[in-house]
């Protein structure tokens, strides 16, 4: 080989006898291959099938390295998913007991904990609706949300999703959401009961 670099994305070849390159799977003896093709043309006619099993062979051993390097590739990939996860969790750790225990005093918190802010409205309007009409929907909104919290700060300490923090004006929405919702609630009671009062 002239050369240890790979010709075709440059990079370094570690064995000097490698025939295909292990980061990009290209072929390393581009020249030689085509020279030994060449030369095998113009040899006599019996020596043909000879030719063509050296050349099967070749390509054989062409595909079971280049298999090779492409499962050590992938398997190096798995290693680096799995560290990045591990580092991901261990940066900035949840604590699902923490989550649970905000959810269970105020739905929707748990998952603002999480990182999750619409996930946390959006149980909070269902919480909101199921106790309007019913209170075993709302009750079952609220269990479903503990849970929910639970299962993200585990999923987040395991690295399966990516760790993720409120933001001040996530915090500061969730805050004023209620206060929110009962004056709309106020304005509305108070637009309906404008025809009675004219009466």
């Amino acid at each position: 080989m002239a050369n240890n670099f790979c010709p075709n994305c440059g990079e370094t070849v570690i064995r000097e006898d490698a025939a295909i390159c292990y980061n990009c799977g290209g072929r390393l003896r581009e020249n030689e291959t085509s020279q030994n093709y060449q030369s095998q043309n113009y040899q006599p006619q019996n020596n043909q099938s000879q030719n063509y099993q050296s050349q099967n062979n070749q390509s054989q051993n062409y595909q079971s390295q280049n298999n090779q390097y492409r499962n050590n590739n992938y398997n190096n990939q798995n290693h680096y998913n799995e560290a990045m996860r591990t580092q991901r969790a261990a940066a900035d750790p949840k604590s699902p007991f923490l989550a649970v225990i905000l959810s269970f005093f105020w739905t929707g918190l748990g998952q603002l904990y999480n990182g999750k802010f619409l996930k946390g409205i959006l149980f909070q309007i269902g919480i909101i609706i199921g106790f309007i009409f019913l209170i075993i929907p709302g009750i079952i909104v609220w269990i479903v949300g503990l849970w929910d919290a639970y299962n993200d700060s585990e999923k987040m300490n395991r690295g399966e999703i990516p760790v993720a923090n409120p933001t001040f004006w996530e915090i500061m929405g969730f805050i004023f959401f209620w206060p929110l919702i009962i004056i709309c609630l106020i304005f509305m009671f108070m637009f309906l009961m404008i025809p009675f009062a004219l009466v």
